[in-house]
């Protein structure tokens, strides 16, 4: 394999990864918010730490802790806040449909008593006397002619 190749697949898989149409997960949310908040908390604990002349080690640590326990947090957050949004435009969407279904079904209704109007209006012509359509009838398994 060519390195040309190589880097196309290695391009492929990683941006294939990035989209996904799996519902979202709780856990994983709130795993990448607890890996996120470790890191600026213990990035923002040795800063504070080498300012205020304090042990940088104990203060990333504390940092670390308490990033997590925020990520977590926020995390969980995200993911109650992701799942409303896809509801309410579950909702909408179901709204547009049976508002789209049932004005279909008014029109349906029109036409069909549109027909039936029409229909009563036939007159028979009476001077075929006892004429009888022996034609194809579709939809009638029974038709003459069969």
């Amino acid at each position: 394999m060519t390195r040309i190749n190589a880097a196309v697949l290695t391009a492929v898989l990683c941006l294939s990864a990035c989209s996904t149409t799996v519902p979202r997960d709780r856990a994983s949310d709130a795993t990448v918010g607890a890996v996120a908040g470790a890191a600026v908390g213990a990035g923002t604990g040795a800063i504070v730490a080498s300012a205020a002349g304090n042990d940088v080690a104990t203060s990333a640590l504390i940092g670390t802790g308490a990033g997590a326990v925020a990520g977590v947090l926020v995390g969980l957050g995200y993911s109650k806040y992701a799942e409303v949004q896809a509801m309410n435009a579950n909702d909408e969407a179901i709204t547009a449909n049976e508002l789209s279904l049932r004005s279909r079904q008014k029109e349906i209704n029109q036409i069909r008593e549109e027909i039936y109007i029409e229909t009563r209006g036939i007159q028979v012509n009476e001077e075929l006397g006892s004429y009888r359509y022996d034609g194809p009838t579709y939809g009638d398994p029974r038709r003459p002619g069969r």
